[in-house]
């Protein structure tokens, strides 16, 4: 994977930089302290969805509708705001597209595109457990391991991502980078 000097020098500093906070209303499996199960994922991860109702928890990323993107004029966020946008809709599971959009539509378009892209990244590490990222974050860690890559890392940068958006990203993502930055650069594309 090649990386463009302007985009990494804009992620890094997207980094440095506040975003939206998100609030979501349904809560990860397994979080709330009452010791609620993530291994209901799998029966609904088949198909692609993250949904664990059957878990009892009502955490499903497949409910939603994300909005247009169309309040977001190619000149916003230094013009990356509506690719950003319309990439984010195309690879996040519906209802954390929704939560980034609306949090892109709330940002004004004057400010830095980082924090498009900081929309984005806070719907996404607000996934449901996706059973189906199991192998791929296991090779993750096998690949990334000795930088301090973590399952659990891996899990909240990718959980939310569409199957190909995932498999998009992480074949061509480098450990220095981390899944999180990978994300990010994808999304400009």
């Amino acid at each position: 994977m090649q990386i463009d000097k302007a985009k990494f020098l804009f992620f890094a500093g997207s980094i440095a930089t506040g975003a939206c906070v998100l609030k979501i209303d349904d809560k990860k499996p397994g979080t709330s302290g009452a010791g609620g199960s993530t291994s209901a994922t799998t029966a609904a991860s088949a198909s692609g969805s993250s949904s664990t109702e059957s878990s009892g928890s009502g955490c499903n990323d497949a409910l939603g509708a994300p909005g247009s993107c169309a309040a977001i004029t190619s000149s916003c966020g230094e013009g990356i705001g509506l690719k950003v946008c319309n990439s984010t809709k195309a690879s996040l599971k519906p209802k954390l597209a929704e939560a980034a959009v609306t949090c892109m539509l709330a940002t004004p378009c004057a400010s830095s595109s980082s924090l498009y892209l900081s929309c984005a990244t806070e719907s996404l590490h607000t996934a449901c457990p996706d059973a189906t990222a199991d192998a791929t974050c296991a090779g993750w860690v096998s690949m990334c391991g000795s930088m301090g890559a973590t399952a659990a890392a891996c899990h909240l940068s990718i959980d939310g991502l569409t199957p190909a958006a995932r498999q998009s990203v992480v074949p061509n993502c480098s450990c220095a980078l981390g899944l999180d930055g990978c994300v990010q650069l994808f999304l400009q594309q």
